[in-house]
């Protein structure tokens, strides 16, 4: 049967029946292993992983209808657990604290869900006062934030709200006690904004009259020439000056003015020697706090520099001017100041002297930070709430956390801290959104710690070494998983009564990461030694509570996701053919998809701009299955609707001029082998390029590519037949990949090739062009014996034991490699270069 399917391939492309040997094999689809919370009762709000004892809690698994379902916790059965996809727990107990899973068969495997963890105790109370006032409530999507504190106490709110065609905003003030409120002012997408609120409670608008005291009670006011016209740049804030009236600025112009906009004196961004003003303060002393763009550089570059202006609006020179990288500088209530980089505080006394540089304990962890004038930094993290760093050593207050569930769950609000300490926050209740006013988070004393179940992870980057952050989400094209030799880390907070103990567990027996003290787990150079689950557990005098699980365990063995081979193609040489061979996956996994994308392209003129001589001027692509059935055919890429720049991008492979003459496909394969042939037009002739990428960066497949081929002309230097493969370790470990390359030539006459190369010699280079072997006669290697059986293996053909055919094994590292088979003596002929992965010395 063998036989005649490869007879069938090499007479329909003048192809050796061996370039397209496909060892078979069915691909899997099942819908991911899941197990959620469907039901809990006595819960601690918005956190329904965290029961007290007494309260009920029901577990659901996406089983398969009739399927029996085995329960665990902790590894070990539940006694009595019912065969269904439901578990429930009544009444809940301390010791129902645990790690859950459910496990079943599907077609002979196991399948096993993620460990959920789930955690029973005294649970913290609720210990926000009962001062709460109602803000007005609109339709679809909202985020209400504070805008300002007025001197007095009172708080200045603003509710966006979205709509069908776009926006609105409303701004009120409440009062200390939250008893009243007074709607300042409410616009719709471009209609009038609102640019300052002074102590006073009157406001500025962007048009006229400007000025009000209130809604419909408008104020004398002249905006400053500078500010209005028809190509002028409007005003961007009006700031309080307290005695000496107001500051308004935009990002070339700051005018101090009195309250009815009489100008004092004006400063322009030039004058002061800066590139644009981003911000304006006043000092309770009078001067002026200007935070700006330094000159020659673009606002998005994130550079800033802050300095004073006496009360008459010179530079002050009794305060050193300093730069900055990062966010605005803060001035504390003791008149120093803060500034946050993505890794460090840097502090500036009150003259704006150094004091000091301490890195801070979240350095590139996703979420946003406020500074508070006490100096204490809170940072907002998705998933978990509110967290406070202490103002001494930049330390995690374990004692302090508003949790997720009383702040807006959409666009969270970081709170305002008062000048005496407490805290004004955004919450949502009863379907409103609240401003309240606390105290403390909660009350815990008497509590279980709470631990985030949302991770941050944050390391360096694979593809270029720049440090970044990500939602930790484990998977192979996690551009942020941990890489071979790197440092990664995980954060992760967590609040409670102290004194507390935080350790991150090892499940399966890999190393221990060293101790913490803030929910970090850090690894300071990651390898296989770590690839196992690792969990946060949380301790105090009440309790252990256990939380999220990092799951570093390998979930797929190192590959092939590249193919580009080059030859000369033509009435001379026939058609260039890549033959490839999808294969099931043998991991375990539960894949997402049965199917493959993938990208394959016949590159002919575009290879012109690499400098290479004669390439083919037109070429067509050709795909086919292996009954042979044309599944595709294209012959310019733009033709190709499928195909978009962000594939390209995302499998890494250059774009061609958008008229080229290249031909490109895009499709989604099941397992089985396939051909794609690069075509010239009649009488056409030169160098092309057949590439093969695989496109699964967005799913689970079940099935990868294990067998690539090239056949094609084989000449000296130049001209030889020339492929490039990738393998990637999709676990980022480094892991090397062990392949079976050859060169094959004389053995393809047994096929019916015409002229096949008489004596062909193999090379491998790596991405440096470093000449890594050299192969010419594979039966005088020392490993001829290897060779051979390994071929057997894997499906290949037989080499007859005296042929002048090439062949190598080798094991090599995640990276770029190019296999170069040449004619020797200067015999040209068709060639058939192979890779075949190799899998523990058996087929893939």
């Amino acid at each position: 049967m063998f036989r005649h399917f490869l007879a069938v391939v090499a007479s329909r492309f003048n192809l050796p029946a061996a370039a397209v040997l496909v060892i078979a094999g069915t691909a899997f689809a099942a819908p991911q292993p899941t197990l959620t919370i469907s039901a809990a009762t006595g819960s601690l709000p918005g956190r329904s992983d965290y029961l007290a004892p007494g309260g009920s809690l029901t577990l659901q698994a996406n089983v398969p209808a009739g399927t029996p379902v085995t329960w665990f916790r902790n590894g070990e059965p539940i006694a009595a657990a019912p065969a269904s996809p439901e578990l429930t727990l009544s009444p809940v107990m301390v010791s129902s604290t645990g790690n859950y899973h459910a496990a079943w068969r599907t077609d002979g495997r196991l399948v096993e869900t993620a460990l959920l963890p789930i955690n029973a105790g005294p649970l913290p109370a609720s210990h926000f006062n009962d001062a709460t006032a109602a803000v007005e409530g609109t339709s679809g999507k909202s985020q209400t934030t504070i805008r300002q504190l007025l001197s007095d106490g009172r708080i200045v709110i603003d509710q966006l709200a979205y709509g069908g065609v776009g926006y609105s905003i409303r701004t009120s003030i409440f009062s200390a006690d939250l008893s009243t409120s007074t709607s300042l002012h409410y616009y719709v997408v471009d209609l009038p904004s609102l640019l300052g609120v002074l102590d006073d409670g009157s406001f500025y608008v962007s048009s006229a009259p400007y000025r009000y005291r209130a809604p419909d009670a408008p104020l004398p006011f002249t905006m400053p020439a500078v500010f209005t016209g028809a190509f002028s740049d409007p005003a961007r804030e009006v700031v309080d000056h307290g005695s000496q009236g107001i500051l308004i600025f935009n990002s070339t112009h700051l005018v101090a003015a009195t309250r009815e906009g009489q100008v004092r004196f004006t400063r322009t961004a030039t004058d002061l020697g800066v590139g644009a003003f981003q911000r304006v303060q006043s000092l309770p002393d009078g001067r002026i706090a200007v935070h700006a763009t330094p000159r020659n550089t673009p606002a998005s570059a994130g550079a800033g520099e802050l300095f004073l202006l006496t009360a008459t609006g010179q530079r002050d020179p009794t305060f050193s001017a300093f730069g900055y990288q990062g966010e605005l500088a803060t001035r504390l209530a003791d008149g120093s100041w803060s500034v946050l980089t993505p890794d460090e505080q840097r502090r500036f006394d009150a003259h704006g002297r150094p004091l000091s540089t301490r890195p801070l304990p979240f350095t590139n962890a996703p979420g946003r930070r406020y500074v508070a004038p006490s100096g204490n930094i809170y940072g907002l993290f998705e998933g978990l709430g509110v967290v406070r760093y202490r103002a001494a050593d930049l330390s995690l207050d374990p004692g302090f956390f508003l949790p997720q569930f009383l702040a807006a769950p959409t666009d969270l609000a970081l709170p305002v801290e008062r000048p005496d300490g407490r805290l004004v926050a955004i919450a949502r209740g009863a379907n409103l959104i609240r401003p309240l006013e606390a105290a403390e988070s909660l009350d815990h004393s008497a509590a279980i710690p709470v631990i985030g179940h949302e991770l941050a992870a944050y390391g360096t980057r694979n593809s270029d070494s720049r440090t970044g952050y990500h939602a930790y989400v484990p998977g192979p094209d996690n551009e942020f998983a941990p890489v071979a030799g790197q440092p990664f880390t995980v954060f992760c907070p967590y609040f409670g009564d102290s004194p507390l103990t935080a350790r991150w567990v090892p499940l399966d027996g890999t190393t221990a990461p060293a101790a913490t003290t803030d929910g970090t787990l850090h690894i300071p150079s990651h390898s296989l030694a770590y690839a196992g689950r690792y969990q946060l557990v949380v301790s105090n005098a009440n309790g252990t509570s256990v939380g999220p699980i990092v799951d570093l365990r390998t979930t797929a063995r190192p590959r092939l996701i590249n193919l580009s081979g080059r030859s000369r193609v033509g009435a001379d040489a026939s058609v260039a053919i890549a033959g490839f061979v999808l294969r099931a996956r043998a991991e375990p996994i539960a894949a997402t998809s049965n199917t493959l994308p993938l990208v394959l392209r016949g590159i002919g003129p575009t290879l012109a701009q690499f400098d290479v001589a004669a390439p083919l001027a037109d070429p067509t692509l050709e795909l086919r299955n292996a009954a042979q059935e044309s599944l595709a055919t294209n012959d310019d890429w733009l033709t190709e609707s499928r195909l978009s720049h962000a594939v390209l991008n995302r499998v890494g492979a250059f774009i061609p001029d958008a008229y080229s003459k290249d031909a490109t496909l895009y499709r989604t394969l099941p397992a089985g082998a396939y051909t794609a042939a690069t075509s010239p037009k009649p009488g056409q002739s030169g160098i092309a390029l057949t590439e093969i990428y695989t496109d699964d960066t967005a799913l689970q497949s079940g099935v990868e590519l294990v067998n690539l081929s090239l056949r094609g002309h084989a000449a000296a230097a130049e001209n030889s037949l020339v492929a490039g493969f990738v393998i990637q370790d999709p676990d980022r470990l480094g892991r090397p990949l062990r392949v079976l390359i050859r060169g094959v030539g004389p053995t393809l006459a047994g096929f019916d090739v015409a002229a096949p190369a008489a004596n062909p010699i193999l090379r491998l280079y790596n991405n440096a062009g470093e000449q890594l072997a050299l192969n010419d006669d594979w039966g005088i290697s020392p490993d001829a014996i290897e060779i051979r059986q390994t071929a057997e293996a894997v499906g290949a053909f037989a080499l007859p034991a005296g042929s002048a055919d090439a062949a190598m094994l080798r094991t090599l590292p995640p990276g770029a490699y190019t296999a170069h088979v040449e004619a020797s003596g200067g015999a040209a002929g068709t060639a058939l270069l192979e890779i075949y992965i190799v899998r523990d010395g058996t087929s893939p």
